[in-house]
């Protein structure tokens, strides 16, 4: 591998070479900050926020005090296995259990590339074996810093950034159109089902189905939004 990245103008480099953890601890409360980022605000695989909390809205644990801007990484350093990174858009608040990740020096190593290399199968194999911890594994920041990845000329860089972005909108415009179907099925039902004819009865739910709540799955393999099953008596 050195051989083919030295050839084709590629360097091998550690992660903690190139990146950096941002450390910039404020008070919530008077930082006149309005949101903050938990880790129940990001979603396996995806690089958007797409939701958070507002400070005020109710209590915030004392490890809620680092600052991110945006374009700054967040990375989920609890239970690592559930591969949250994202990328913020706006400032806020986020718990120092979550990683506030930058690009030391933006002419080495782009920033736009940088969530990208974190998505990779290989630093998320790196990040689950060196978490320690079995109830609720974790990982340090020095643990990552050691991960090793070959980084591409700028140029290439740039291209690599570039088609990764234009790919993550592609997924983007795949999820919302799915959220618009949802909601045009559930508008569907409720105006068919929500008006009933004369000749309709009214039954009881379980005359005719099955409550089954299924079986508990270790919680690595559940998936978001995961709900009991409904099943058909006939």
């Amino acid at each position: 591998m050195p051989e083919i990245c030295a050839k084709n103008g590629w360097t091998r480099v550690a992660f903690g070479d190139v990146v950096r953890q941002v450390r910039d601890r404020v008070d919530p409360y008077e930082s006149g900050l309005k949101r903050y980022v938990a880790g129940k605000h990001m979603d396996t695989d995806d690089l958007r926020i797409r939701r958070w909390g507002m400070i005020g809205d109710g209590y915030l644990g004392p490890a809620f005090h680092m600052r991110f801007k945006p374009g700054h990484i967040l990375y989920g350093s609890r239970r690592t296995y559930l591969r949250k990174v994202a990328v913020v858009d706006f400032e806020g608040i986020t718990a120092n259990t979550t990683f506030v990740i930058e690009s030391k020096n933006p002419k080495v190593l782009l920033p736009e590339l940088l969530p990208f290399i974190m998505q990779t199968e290989s630093f998320h194999e790196h990040s689950i074996k060196q978490s320690k911890g079995s109830v609720n594994p974790y990982v340090n920041f020095s643990d990552l810093t050691w991960y090793e990845f070959a980084l591409p000329p700028m140029e290439e860089q740039r291209r690599l950034a570039v088609l990764a972005q234009k790919l993550t909108d592609l997924e983007a415009s795949y999820f919302m159109l799915e959220v618009r179907a949802q909601e045009l099925r559930s508008a569907y039902i409720r105006q068919i089902l929500g008006q009933p004819g004369n000749n309709w009865q009214r039954t009881i739910l379980g005359d005719v189905c099955t409550l089954q709540r299924g079986f508990d799955l270790p919680e690595q393999q559940r998936k978001p939004g995961a709900i009991p099953v409904i099943a058909s008596t006939e």
